[in-house]
């Protein structure tokens, strides 16, 4: 019952926005529920779901209202620790499905077997086709702790079912070895507040342990901050063009990379879960000549979202700009494709030099 309030609440705040003329009809409205409503209802739980069903009405996945909960949680997320199963997930422009851009690595949704393409049919027997973003990570994180779910998953046209548990994610942006060769291997699995220190300590490690080249595996990232991608193309890009966004005015805005300091061979590792700032940071070593990119083509995320304080503890979050490479090639929708395509089965374990034919490629080529 609550549902009909909402959705009509959702329309009244929309009037709001669009002009006042509406004011009389909002009040006649808020006046019967109150008057003519026959059962109980949260006042404040009423609007803040007219809060959520604003940007709602705007068809886009990446914009949302975010209450304090919500800033919480995601706060605790760019700190690179949170509880959760551990998967970004998008919704598909094509279907307007709830899609797994990635399972972060060694997290419970990757050790379940949730793969990168799978799309959510229901969680603990509740259909989530036609859910929102929000509604569905909020089913996915909000519970107790070694909590189960259960998920029904559509992979590749056939219904496949999952238990995954809920549990703490501390996940490490970088970590590193050394190959044979002398080459460095990088696997950067986000962008977040702890990447520049655990990035820098990695590449410092190989460059002691003697690395003449490295390969940077950004395969499986879903993205992050900015400002994480920024430091990353800092130190293996001269000076120059990063990246450009586009705003709704037509205007563009360039930001550039410092002189870098790192000049050994590169390789980069992409897939179709490599997607937004690894897409940006991708794109620009491609366009600059500093890197070779082997895998397949990326995720195509291609815009990038603001966050505005609403009040206190509250925020709006809206894509705002969509980014381009240094030489101007479209990202969202799109991806950045590879210099050397190589395609390969989801199953077999990214960085495996046995299996993983990918890495096996990017090798080869700096021992060629």
């Amino acid at each position: 019952m609550l549902t009909a309030l909402f959705v009509s609440l959702m329309f009244l705040v929309g009037s709001v926005i669009l002009g006042s003329g509406e004011s009389a009809k909002i009040q006649r409205i808020k006046h019967l529920i109150e008057t003519e409503y026959f059962d109980e209802y949260d006042e404040e739980l009423l609007e803040e779901g007219a809060y959520y069903g604003i940007p709602l009405m705007l068809g886009d996945p990446y914009s949302s209202y975010l209450s304090s909960d919500d800033v919480e949680a995601l706060e605790e997320s760019i700190t690179g620790e949170y509880v959760g199963i551990g998967v970004e997930i998008t919704i598909d422009p094509d279907d307007g499905m709830i899609t797994v851009i990635s399972p972060i690595s060694g997290s419970p949704a990757d050790q379940a077997g949730i793969r990168t393409g799978d799309k959510f049919l229901s969680i603990n027997g509740e259909e989530v086709t036609g859910s929102t973003l929000d509604e569905v990570v909020s089913m996915l994180k909000n519970g107790k702790k070694k909590e189960k779910i259960k998920l029904e998953l559509l992979r590749d046209g056939e219904t496949i079912s999952l238990t995954v548990i809920r549990d703490e994610i501390v996940v490490h942006s970088a970590t590193g070895s050394m190959l044979d060769n002398g080459i460095g291997y990088i696997k950067l699995s986000s962008f977040d507040d702890t990447t520049v220190n655990e990035f820098s300590d990695v590449l410092s490690q190989l460059e002691q342990d003697g690395a003449t080249s490295l390969i940077l595996d950004l395969r499986g990232n879903p993205g992050g901050t900015v400002e994480a991608a920024q430091f990353v193309a800092d130190l293996f890009l001269e000076e120059g063009t990063f990246y450009y966004t586009l705003d709704k005015y037509g205007e563009k805005e360039y930001f550039e990379t410092d002189e870098g300091m790192n000049e050994l061979p590169l390789v980069v590792l992409i897939n179709k879960g490599s997607a937004s700032a690894s897409e940006m940071l991708a794109g620009a070593l491609q366009d600059r000549e500093r890197a070779t990119l082997v895998g397949v083509t990326t995720f195509g995320k291609g815009i990038m979202q603001q966050h505005f304080m609403v009040d206190s503890s509250s925020m709006l979050k809206l894509t705002t700009h969509e980014f381009y490479t240094p030489n101007g090639n479209r990202i969202h929708e799109t991806g950045i494709s590879p210099d050397v395509e190589v395609s390969m089965d989801s199953d077999i374990t990214l960085g495996d030099t046995e299996q993983d034919i990918q890495l096996q490629e990017a090798i080869s080529l700096l021992t060629e």
